[in-house]
């Protein structure tokens, strides 16, 4: 459905909000995604189950005019002893999802949604972040949120 080649460089990635009009093409990166097998247990998703997550915190990548990748995150707010990194009753911003299609990847745009994710909350006054993933390439992903100034707080192995 989508090219597996490197992509060629535009002259810069467009972020912008999800729409309604636009979820029927998330819906089709989350079955890519699923296809992927690489993050454990990953489903795709419904329009409907996209639907609820529309808002400020739901950006898409243009890489010219194709839509290229998507950033899902929500708002929380730290309750008494669940979060040992935020402050009882201080508000983050926890990333849900992020995608990009293969062929754009290692080319910014998870970089470009990431930050564009993050100027949203912190112009709400948001300045803390956490994402939590079960990707099994854990080695780039964690190099990847480290580069974006995350830091790891916890892990989790099965077997």
């Amino acid at each position: 459905m989508f090219s597996q080649e490197k992509a060629d460089r535009p002259s810069s990635v467009t972020i912008r909000p999800c729409q309604e009009e636009d979820l029927g093409l998330v819906v089709h990166f989350t079955a890519e995604w699923e296809a992927e097998h690489i993050t454990t247990g990953y489903r795709a998703e419904t329009a409907a189950d996209l639907r609820v997550k529309l808002g400020p915190y739901f950006l898409l990548a243009l890489w010219g005019e194709e839509v290229v990748g998507f950033v899902v995150a929500s708002l929380h707010e730290a309750a008494p002893d669940e979060m040992a990194i935020f402050a009882a009753g201080g508000r983050y911003l926890e990333i849900d999802e992020l995608y990009v299609l293969p062929a754009y990847r290692e080319q910014a745009v998870g970089t470009s949604l990431m930050q564009a994710v993050m100027q949203a909350a912190r112009r709400q006054g948001i300045e803390h972040f956490s994402v939590y993933s079960s990707t099994k390439r854990w080695r780039s992903m964690t190099a990847f949120y480290e580069q974006l100034g995350f830091k790891m707080w916890f892990v989790r192995m099965f077997h």
